[in-house]
């Protein structure tokens, strides 16, 4: 995978991410009609359809630092120390800075948020307010999306264990764990009467296959890249048909049966695995189309690409906005999309200070222009 590729995956995973949001209302109204020839059922397909979205983000940023660290750290096998501080320090500008400050900001809107007890000492309203941040910083969101930044950085942390762990029985491992820890294996363990731990849904246990998974295609790249390119399109189409039936006849499953959407409509289920699985490899097989494109288009792509980050902050906001004046959600995707994209065309490119940018997630470098 090359760097277009990885570009053009992260420009559809975040209009898909909207697209998700978008959704939300006809996959409610769906639960009455049940029927998918229907606009609440075109939402539905679209809504299922986008996600592959959040999982192949994981996968891009594990590929995306492994591609990064592997030539200098493990050239001829000379382990070299792990640059910590250089790692941190750059996660810390491009990541954790925007999630404090609209988690701090957002919190003085929430009413599960910061309050001040007037009855209550300066030292007491200090510590509560700090748990309160504490908490929406850990296994909580200030805003519903923000779940995402919590994964990430725990999969930081853990990045320079896993970019170690070469062996090809780790992959193994994680899918395994990945299986036994999203559903429907509650289902399973329910039946069998084996008690399982419970986390929150943003733990790093639900997520860390994704990952890994992109450690594992860098360190193993030109293997898999080669295997890809043989086998043919058709068939690689297929897959991606076939395993979309599968989720999709998962979701009307529960449906069908009346079961609130927030049990099974979500990305931790095991037919999700499968279908990212399918669309990674289908993007790759058409890598060849993709190098074709114009040097411009090649550069609008890189562009595009580097204000995603911004695009998965802001969009919530607008898509609220737009809600108050139509709720058709084709509408909702399509202009949410355009005026995201379009908003951080704009900031990007005023005059601001470099921290500013960075609270924005608009980090100086984060667009550049492929030559």
């Amino acid at each position: 995978m090359n760097r277009l590729t990885s570009d053009f995956l992260r420009i559809i995973s975040i209009v898909f991410v909207i697209i998700i949001h978008s959704t939300s209302t006809p996959e409610l109204q769906f639960q009455k009609s049940l029927s998918l020839i229907s606009l609440e059922g075109l939402g539905v397909l679209l809504n299922q359809l986008a996600r592959f979205s959040v999982p192949l983000f994981i996968l891009l940023s594990g590929y995306g630092f492994t591609e990064k660290y592997k030539k200098t750290l493990f050239i001829a096998d000379s382990r070299q120390a792990f640059p910590y501080k250089d790692f941190f320090k750059s996660r810390l500008d491009k990541i954790f800075i925007p999630f404090l400050f609209w988690t701090v900001f957002l919190l003085f809107f929430r009413s599960d948020g910061f309050s001040w007890n007037q009855g209550t000492g300066l030292l007491q309203n200090l510590i509560n307010n700090t748990t309160i941040l504490g908490k929406f910083l850990t296994v909580r969101s200030a805003d519903y999306h923000f779940y995402f930044f919590v994964i990430i950085i725990q999969c930081y942390f853990l990045y320079p264990l896993l970019l170690r762990l070469r062996s090809k029985l780790w992959i193994l491992f994680f899918l395994l764990v990945q299986i036994l820890f999203t559903a429907p294996a509650h289902i399973w363990f329910a039946e069998l009467g084996i008690p399982r731990p419970r986390f929150f849904s943003a733990f790093f246990i639900y997520w860390v296959f994704y990952f890994y998974a992109g450690i594992y295609f860098s360190w193993h790249r030109e293997l898999i890249m080669k295997q890809i390119r043989r086998l043919h399109i058709g068939f690689v189409m297929l897959f991606a048909a076939a395993s979309f039936f599968i989720l999709m006849f998962e979701y009307f499953s529960f449906a069908v049966r009346q079961i609130d959407p927030g049990n099974y409509n979500h990305f931790t289920r095991q037919s999700v695995i499968l279908y990212s699985a399918a669309i990674l490899m289908l993007v790759l097989r058409l890598e060849p189309v993709l190098e074709k494109l114009s040097q411009k288009k090649v550069n609008l792509l890189a562009n595009l690409a580097g204000l995603s980050f911004f695009v998965y902050i802001f969009h919530t906001w607008i898509l609220r906005f737009l809600q108050n004046f139509y709720s058709q959600f084709l509408f909702l995707s399509f202009f949410t999309t355009l005026i995201t994209f379009a908003l951080a065309f704009l900031i990007y490119r005023l005059p601001l200070a470099a921290i500013i940018l960075t609270v924005l997630g608009l980090a100086p470098k984060t667009v550049e222009t492929k030559k």
